[in-house]
């Protein structure tokens, strides 16, 4: 597995674990600051100009260049409902990533518990190559 990949699968374990109660605060107090370092890693990433993450359509954490990052969050949860909707109808199973592919520019987002993580990208950029 690749870095990002083993990244993800832990904040994902950190998600699962829940944030309810006392505990539940520190732990999401914790998992923020760990999407921050995360969006930063990935901001510092050779071919990478820009990352973020948002939750629910708010910018929690940005780095690197782009003229709108509340517009990116904001665009992110847009695409979210119409993409579950087909990975349903398509039977795709749970929808782990979303890649939109321009003449320019890329942008991936990846779904990690109750956070959308943004990527951007030059679209000759192999964001696998990037991200490994």
């Amino acid at each position: 597995m690749h870095w990002l990949g083993q990244r993800v699968s832990a904040m994902l374990a950190e998600a699962d674990a829940g944030f309810s109660g006392d505990a539940g605060r520190e732990a999401r107090r914790a998992f923020i600051d760990h999407v921050s370092e995360l969006v930063d890693d990935i901001a510092n990433r050779d071919g990478v100009t820009a990352a973020f993450a948002s939750y629910e359509g708010l910018l929690v954490a940005a780095s690197g260049i782009s003229s709108d990052f509340e517009a990116l969050a904001a665009m992110a949860q847009a695409s979210l409902v119409p993409a579950y909707h087909s990975a349903g109808v398509l039977e795709l199973g749970d929808l782990r990533q979303l890649v939109i592919v321009g003449d320019r520019q890329k942008l991936a987002l990846v779904w990690i518990g109750p956070v959308t993580v943004g990527i951007v990208s030059p679209s000759e950029v192999n964001l696998a190559a990037a991200t490994a």
